[in-house]
Protein backbone atom coordinates (compact mmCIF):
# COMPACT_ATOMS: atom_id res chain seq x y z
CA UNK A 1 0.00 0.00 0.00
CA UNK A 2 1.62 3.50 -1.08
CA UNK A 3 0.01 6.31 0.74
CA UNK A 4 2.11 9.30 -1.13
CA UNK A 5 1.27 13.00 -0.12
CA UNK A 6 -1.90 14.61 -1.00
CA UNK A 7 -2.68 11.62 -3.44
CA UNK A 8 -5.01 8.92 -3.38
CA UNK A 9 -3.59 5.47 -1.62
CA UNK A 10 -2.40 3.22 -4.16
CA UNK A 11 -2.64 -0.74 -3.83
CA UNK A 12 0.85 -2.00 -5.84
CA UNK A 13 1.53 -5.63 -6.63
CA UNK A 14 -1.09 -7.71 -4.65
CA UNK A 15 -0.40 -11.45 -5.66
CA UNK A 16 -1.30 -14.43 -4.25
CA UNK A 17 0.36 -17.76 -4.12
CA UNK A 18 -1.03 -20.41 -7.24
CA UNK A 19 -1.06 -22.92 -4.35
CA UNK A 20 -2.98 -20.80 -1.95
CA UNK A 21 -5.71 -19.49 -4.84
CA UNK A 22 -9.47 -19.98 -3.89
CA UNK A 23 -9.11 -19.53 -0.31
CA UNK A 24 -10.16 -15.90 -0.02
CA UNK A 25 -6.85 -15.09 0.43
CA UNK A 26 -7.10 -12.40 -2.14
CA UNK A 27 -10.24 -10.53 -0.88
CA UNK A 28 -8.77 -10.84 2.70
CA UNK A 29 -5.65 -8.69 1.49
CA UNK A 30 -7.89 -6.64 -0.05
CA UNK A 31 -9.51 -5.67 2.67
CA UNK A 32 -7.51 -4.86 4.53
CA UNK A 33 -5.22 -2.85 2.51
CA UNK A 34 -8.38 -0.49 2.05
CA UNK A 35 -8.88 -0.56 5.85
CA UNK A 36 -5.07 0.91 6.53
CA UNK A 37 -5.65 3.42 3.72
CA UNK A 38 -9.04 4.73 5.47
CA UNK A 39 -6.87 4.39 8.50
CA UNK A 40 -4.73 7.18 6.84
CA UNK A 41 -7.04 9.15 6.29
CA UNK A 42 -7.58 8.46 2.70
CA UNK A 43 -10.90 8.18 0.90
CA UNK A 44 -9.73 6.98 -2.79
CA UNK A 45 -7.88 4.08 -3.85
CA UNK A 46 -6.27 3.35 -6.83
CA UNK A 47 -4.49 0.38 -8.69
CA UNK A 48 -3.91 -1.15 -12.10
CA UNK A 49 -3.36 -4.47 -13.66
CA UNK A 50 -2.23 -6.56 -16.71
CA UNK A 51 -4.57 -7.78 -19.20
CA UNK A 52 -3.34 -11.41 -18.28
CA UNK A 53 -4.97 -11.21 -15.68
CA UNK A 54 -8.35 -12.16 -15.74
CA UNK A 55 -8.98 -13.51 -11.80
CA UNK A 56 -7.01 -10.08 -10.90
CA UNK A 57 -9.48 -7.93 -12.76
CA UNK A 58 -12.51 -9.81 -12.12
CA UNK A 59 -11.67 -9.08 -8.28
CA UNK A 60 -11.34 -5.52 -8.47
CA UNK A 61 -14.81 -5.11 -10.39
CA UNK A 62 -16.01 -7.84 -8.26
CA UNK A 63 -15.39 -5.39 -5.19
CA UNK A 64 -16.52 -1.79 -6.17
CA UNK A 65 -13.62 -0.88 -7.83
CA UNK A 66 -14.73 0.82 -11.47
CA UNK A 67 -12.24 0.90 -14.49
CA UNK A 68 -10.51 4.93 -14.88
CA UNK A 69 -8.85 6.52 -17.27
CA UNK A 70 -4.51 5.49 -17.02
CA UNK A 71 -3.08 7.55 -14.07
CA UNK A 72 0.66 6.21 -14.32
CA UNK A 73 2.76 5.72 -17.02
CA UNK A 74 2.94 1.81 -16.03
CA UNK A 75 4.33 0.04 -19.29
CA UNK A 76 2.66 -3.26 -18.02
CA UNK A 77 -0.65 -1.87 -16.98
CA UNK A 78 -3.50 -2.45 -19.17
CA UNK A 79 -6.65 -1.35 -16.46
CA UNK A 80 -6.48 0.91 -14.26
CA UNK A 81 -9.18 0.97 -11.09
CA UNK A 82 -10.26 2.93 -8.32
CA UNK A 83 -12.59 2.71 -5.32
CA UNK A 84 -14.29 5.11 -3.37
CA UNK A 85 -13.38 4.00 0.39
CA UNK A 86 -16.01 4.50 3.34
CA UNK A 87 -14.67 5.29 6.54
Amino acid sequence: LKLPAGAPAEIKRLWVRPSARGLGLARRLLAELEARAVRHGRELVRLDTNKALEAATRLYRDNGYTEVPAFNDESYAHHWFEKRLIP
